[in-house]
């Protein structure tokens, strides 16, 4: 009878069914007679389990303690560390984790639902930005979901990918949506209601961050009404968290408070200093829009405080999953705080960190910067949006710097580059109007002849400040394909991840439509190369793990670019051939004979025949 009832709690533990799992649990409990202390010190430690799912660290931790004084058992399920993560020590838990996944064998054993190591790494990864690290972890999460037939832990694994991308990419982005959707998918053939929580959790954060408050707000709502069926007081507090992060972002702000004070609140009632850190921040962050000295005087205070006491500094100068996206937003926060002395100190030692100079106007927003495709500029999550340039001088300038950001130009030299024809009077006229227009749109809260932080002179000549800490999607395209290049022999499959990342974000040739200036020709052609290379390298990998479709798709992606890059010609030949399809790899190599004829006047190269004919005599490798 007591193992029926204790197996019926296991399953309402594992599918984060609180309510229920404790009810058979007790019952189990009290089925037992005094003899089997063994497997009453099972059932405490699943009591503590469940205990912890609730949001009641210290009735799980009495639990476990009484399980401790019958018998010594083997931590089930990462107990230890989701009890440091739901209690605010987060490097704890990391540690402890870390540790445990290098011991971890590779062999086959029952799953552990959403307790498994690399899932929660990759929450406690995506709370503390490392992004990077987070992405790495849930994909880990999803191959061992994959590896034990558990589509539970595989969706999981999607949902921790999706908050990850967002941490990454330092805003919404398709990737996290697919994720998302592909862990509810998941999740909804299971049937398990309270496992859509976290996703809904997710959502409400992604639809925030794209300013729709309606979308947002259901996500949130729908998720607080499961989360509070099952008792989970814990997670009701993120999900209250979550709600106030989208009423910010979608300039609610009354709201926002209000659902970041019941967070608080329920956070210090579980005893999660990091929920309260959390939430202060935001409560901070609002109080100091609204011009609240008094209110952003208290939640300031517990927020630094509990940040410089309890080391989570991260959450001032990283991108955060319950922080903000956009780390300059802190710098406001702390440069009120250093004024009011409020931790003036740990305050101004974060201000250094965050590139903030004391002779430069306080800007608490990111510049995101995109070039590749269509040309777009954010001031934070507020796009710039067409009309608000009023000039095109303006938009041609800041194209020419961004383009030209390693070195500084003189006023001659932009004159030449934007005005080639103009007489040098005019052409300092124009660039005088231009400069003006640029800066009231990049720094409209910039006073009247006070010095920019984007846009920096040094005398006749101007720069764009490199230490702005801007994001350009042409620069993190570069430096995800070269980190891909580096590692491709060793970790293909992290080089995998790399470069897909990478070619998400050529949406476009570089400036593509905006000029067709020498200045910016160049950097064009080295981008597009640099993409081309990018994509061979992925299609070779994919053709490795005989993903021949895929590989043929990237091929011809390339082709379009560059119809004679005769690579991709044989990257097709090659999987046609393993596919079994000779006529098609006779179709590709008169394709690639006729186009080079055409457009080069030359034959395939030696490399092309050989291969050529290796495929039509016997079957061939990469």
């Amino acid at each position: 009878m007591s193992r029926s009832l204790k197996g019926l709690g296991e399953v309402y533990i594992d599918t984060i069914q609180p309510a229920l799992a404790e009810d058979f649990l007790r019952q189990a409990y009290k089925a037992l007679e005094e003899e089997h202390t063994e497997e009453k010190a099972e059932i405490l430690n699943l009591l503590a389990e469940n205990a912890l799912n609730q949001g009641k660290p210290r009735r799980a931790a009495r639990y476990r303690q009484l399980a401790g004084e019958l018998l010594h058992l083997a931590s089930r399920g990462n107990f230890e560390a989701r009890m440091l993560l739901r209690t605010g020590r987060l490097h704890a838990a990391i540690k402890l984790l870390e540790e445990k996944r290098e011991s971890e064998g590779d062999g086959y054993r029952p799953p552990l639902s959403f307790r498994e190591t690399p899932l929660l790494l990759s929450l406690l990864y995506s709370l503390t930005g490392e992004a990077d690290k987070a992405v790495a972890a849930a994909e880990e999460g999803i191959r061992l979901g994959q590896k034990l037939k558990s589509p539970f832990v595989e969706a999981i694994g999607y949902v921790r990918m999706g908050h990850a991308l967002m941490v990454q990419e330092k805003r919404p982005s398709k990737p996290c949506h697919e994720a998302y959707e592909r862990a509810l998918v998941l999740n909804d053939n299971l049937g398990v209601v309270r496992g859509r929580t976290e996703v809904l959790m997710g959502r409400c954060l992604l639809y925030g961050y794209e300013g729709d408050w309606l979308a947002a707000r259901r996500c949130g709502l729908e998720g607080v009404e499961v989360t509070e069926k099952v008792r989970d007081r814990w997670f009701v507090a993120v999900l209250y968290h979550s709600l106030g992060i989208a009423a910010a972002c979608c300039r609610k702000f009354e709201e926002a408070k209000v659902w970041f004070a019941r967070a608080r609140e329920l956070f210090s009632c579980c005893g999660d200093s990091f929920g309260k850190a959390v939430s202060s921040w935001w409560l901070a962050y609002l109080s100091l829009k609204e011009g609240k000295q008094d209110d952003f005087c208290r939640n300031a205070s517990e927020m630094l405080e509990l940040c410089e006491n309890l080391g989570y500094d991260f959450l001032l100068d990283k991108a955060t999953l319950w922080g903000t996206l956009d780390p300059r937003a802190s710098v406001l926060i702390l440069r009120e705080a250093k004024r009011l002395n409020i931790c003036a100190q740990y305050a101004e030692w974060h201000l250094k960190k965050l590139g903030d100079r004391d002779d430069l106007p306080s800007v608490g927003y990111t510049l995101r910067i995109k070039t590749l495709g269509c040309f777009r500029v954010w001031r934070g999550e507020e796009e710039i949006g067409f009309q608000e340039w009023r000039r095109e001088a303006a938009r041609r300038l800041f194209q020419l710097l961004i383009t030209k950001r390693k070195t500084l130009l003189h006023k001659e030299e932009i004159a030449c580059f934007l005005w080639p024809d103009a007489d040098p009077q005019t052409a300092s006229r124009d660039l005088k109007v231009a400069l003006s227009t640029l800066l009231c749109v990049l720094e409209p809260s910039r006073q009247p002849r006070s010095p920019s932080f984007f846009i920096q002179r040094q005398g006749n000549a101007y720069y764009f400040n490199l230490a702005s800490g801007y994001w350009l999607d042409a620069e993190e395209f570069e430096t995800l394909v070269v980190r891909a290049e580096k590692i491709v022999q060793e970790k293909p499959f992290e080089a995998e991840l790399l470069l897909k990342r990478a070619l998400d974000l050529y949406e476009g040739d570089y400036l593509q439509g905006a000029t067709q200036d020498e200045w910016c020709l160049e950097e064009r052609e080295r981008l597009l190369v640099l993409y081309i290379q990018a994509a061979e390298m992925l299609a070779r990998l994919l053709a490795a793990r005989h993903e021949y479709h895929e590989c043929i798709n990237w091929a011809d992606k390339i082709l379009e670019k560059d119809p004679c890059w005769e690579e991709a010609y044989r990257l097709k030949m090659y999987c046609y051939a393993k596919m079994g399809n000779k006529p098609m790899v006779m179709k590709i190599f008169n394709k690639c004979t006729e186009v080079l004829r055409r457009e080069l006047n030359v034959s395939p190269s030696p490399k092309t025949v050989k291969l050529f004919k290796k495929i039509v005599n016997q079957p061939v490798s990469l």
